[in-house]
């Protein structure tokens, strides 16, 4: 699916196929070749396929088209996690 200029006709093209039948794996993906950020995917699949924001979380974090921008998070949280651990450590 060749993306529309902007993300209004997108989104409307892309709701109007998964009426069709599109899976969300596939809306998923259609959404990071169209330049979405992960936030902007997940509040879609919120909205598309009515699912909780954890639901539409892991859908599109699982994704193998998020796999990369959601490992980064994951290691930054884990690195965050682990900082202030040690901060409240030292005091």
């Amino acid at each position: 699916m060749k993306p529309p200029s902007n993300q209004d006709e997108f989104r409307a093209a892309l709701k109007e196929r998964v009426g069709g039948g599109l899976s969300a794996d596939e809306a998923v993906l259609a959404m990071k070749e169209s330049g979405f950020t992960i936030a902007e995917a997940i509040t879609l699949i919120r909205e598309l396929f009515g699912l909780s924001l954890g639901e539409a979380k892991s859908c599109v974090t699982r994704s193998p088209a998020w796999k990369e921008t959601a490992f980064a998070a994951d290691q930054l949280h884990e690195d965050l996690l682990r900082e202030e651990r040690s901060h409240r450590e030292d005091e």
